[in-house]
């Protein structure tokens, strides 16, 4: 026996329509809807720029020590008649831990003159932690350490 259709009653069919039925102003492509709690931020800590250190006696002293730690330890390595310059760039942290080290391109190509700069300063790692003066968290550092043999 065939079943008979029942009439939908009004307030369904105005319900449904309300679900289903999208209308073109409730969509929005341009700007997406945030919620302000909802938002993240990452804020990386900028490098001081070398140039504007160079002002700072502190960071003088600091950058004459370390250098020295490196360039001691560099004559400890090189024992050959290579010659050349290397040029590094570093990152130390403020209690004096090393946490780059980055060869730059125009640097030598001799593979001993490289491994010898790059233990260089590994060695000469950890350094001392940076004077109070100096407040920040890391440091960059640039380098060039030239090998000649007289």
């Amino acid at each position: 026996m065939p079943r008979l259709k029942e009439p939908v009653p009004p307030y369904l069919n105005e319900i449904t329509n309300k679900i289903f039925t999208v209308k073109r102003k409730d969509i929005s492509i341009d700007k997406p809807k945030i919620l302000d709690n909802n938002l993240k931020n990452i804020i990386l800590a900028k490098l001081p720029k070398e140039r504007e250190l160079r002002k700072n006696p502190a960071y003088m002293d600091y950058y004459r020590l370390i250098r020295e730690r490196i360039r001691s330890r560099a004559y400890r390595y090189y024992n050959s008649d290579k010659r050349g310059e290397v040029f590094l760039t570093f990152i130390i942290s403020n209690g004096g831990k090393l946490e780059g080290l980055y060869l730059n391109n125009a640097s030598s190509e001799d593979k001993d003159l490289i491994e010898i700069s790059l233990r260089s300063i590994r060695d000469a790692s950890p350094f001392p932690p940076f004077p109070a003066q100096l407040k920040y968290p890391r440091l960059q550092f640039n380098i060039s350490i030239y090998f000649k043999n007289n």
